[in-house]
């Protein structure tokens, strides 16, 4: 033991006592900065309060347990000391290690066996969430369960087995009417609209309101203008946006012809799509009175109806979407610039329409797994808006490049995660 304290150092005070007795007396009068506490299970449970005594009296003192072989309840070792070495590796080089380099909690709970949280208070809220949440889907359910301590995620399981086995059903919580804006991303504004309608069997109505970049023709594979049996207009003018915000100016609009104006998609009889205006010297002939009528009007025709705008704050199709719709999402790329732009974007209109700052939530999207930012990351840049990733994706680059439709292609972990995306947008609107 000499031989450890000269390779340490003189910069730790060490003594070595086999009794809490002793220790206590050594912590009243010598300058001890380290103790070391040979834990099993027979006598941590009887010694538990004294040792957290002690640590109370003299907070500067570093306790490391010494885990021998059947060391008893890891919620207490994680909690009640600073460090924790196994036995069998106790040497120098490890013990050095412990002292000048702490491990995180997440290290040590991994060590430990634990996974996160491990109080059993917090294992009952999420079981009672569960028993009284029977449309909870099996993933979500896994991620209430992720932080539980592994014997009590067993025990659960096995108490809620059917609750845990992941089931096809529809969410019996989306039910209601749907107006989402998607800032400055019109791919995703149709992979968005896919699962929707696909996945949930929700009738979906993607309306292309960006007038600098209208895309649905190509993203979705979409006519790009009506049949001539609606007269009055020329093939380049004849798309369904132009069509019906005429209609609503001569007051003629009605549900047959917000249908007859919409493009079926192909493999998908739940999606529809609204084509914008693809001459731009229509960009100021539309008002944005009539475009909000019009936007309450489709709304009594689909379930869901997402509207697609550009990133151009001072567009007033951009400006009428993010203010009558029930949520906006802010498709961001991987980086702290292009989510610093979308932020300040977000809290431009956020100040000058007087809309609710937590209406507006963020996506990774097209996100690379090994170069994105983190999760706390995304929350913390975000101000906890902050809905998921959608992962980076090669059938979809090549779709993009050749102007092909993506839904179709869309695999199982891209479809997983929009699932989750939504179901969390759900709970959050649910409150």
């Amino acid at each position: 033991m000499s031989d450890l304290q000269d390779q340490i150092g003189g910069g730790v005070e060490m003594a070595i006592r086999t009794e809490l007795d002793s220790v206590t007396t050594l912590l009243g009068c010598a300058p001890v900065k380290t103790v070391l506490f040979e834990v099993n299970s027979e006598h941590l449970l009887a010694r538990w309060s004294s040792i957290q005594t002690l640590r109370l009296k003299w907070p500067e003192v570093k306790w490391i347990a010494i885990l021998t072989q059947g060391h008893g309840d890891g919620n207490l070792i994680l909690t009640g000391f600073d460090e924790f070495i196994e036995r069998g590796e106790l040497n120098t080089g490890t013990l050095i290690d412990r002292l000048y380099r702490p491990r995180t909690v997440y290290e040590r709970t991994e060590a430990l066996g634990l996974e996160g949280i491990v109080d059993q208070e917090r294992i009952e809220v999420i079981s009672r969430i569960i028993a009284e949440q029977p449309e909870i889907r099996g993933y979500e359910a896994e991620a209430l369960m992720c932080g539980i301590h592994t014997s009590e995620k067993k025990k659960l399981r096995q108490k809620f087995e059917e609750i845990f086995k992941v089931t096809e059903k529809r969410p019996e919580f989306i039910n209601q009417r749907l107006k989402l804006c998607v800032f400055g991303n019109s791919e995703y504004g149709c992979e968005l609209g896919w699962v929707f309608s696909k996945k949930f069997k929700r009738k979906t109505l993607i309306v292309d309101a960006d007038r600098l970049f209208p895309s649905l023709d190509l993203l979705l594979e979409a006519r790009k203008t009506v049949t001539d049996s609606l007269e009055g207009y020329d093939s380049y003018q004849s798309t369904g946006l132009n069509i019906l915000l005429d209609a609503i100016r001569k007051n003629s609009l009605n549900s047959e012809k917000i249908m007859s104006a919409c493009s079926r998609i192909k493999g998908n009889s739940d999606l529809y799509a609204l084509t914008g205006s693809y001459n731009l010297n229509d960009y100021e002939y539309y008002d944005k009175d009539d475009f909000m009528r019009l936007l309450e009007r489709i709304d009594t025709c689909f379930e869901v109806v997402i509207m697609l705008v550009n990133a151009f704050i001072y567009d007033a199709f951009t400006a009428v979407s993010l203010l009558v719709s029930d949520k906006n999402l802010i498709p961001v790329s991987d980086g702290v610039l292009a989510l610093r732009s979308a932020a300040s974007s977000a809290a431009y209109v956020t100040e000058r329409q007087k809309i609710d700052r937590l209406k507006h939530q963020f996506i990774a999207y097209d996100a690379d797994a090994f170069f994105s930012l983190s999760t706390n990351d995304y929350e913390a840049l975000t101000g906890s808006r902050y809905l998921g990733r959608i992962p980076s994706n090669t059938k979809r680059e090549k779709a993009r490049k050749e102007g092909k439709m993506y839904g179709p292609m869309m695999d199982r972990i891209t479809l997983e995660a929009h699932e989750k995306i939504i179901i969390k947008l759900m709970h959050e609107m649910r409150g």
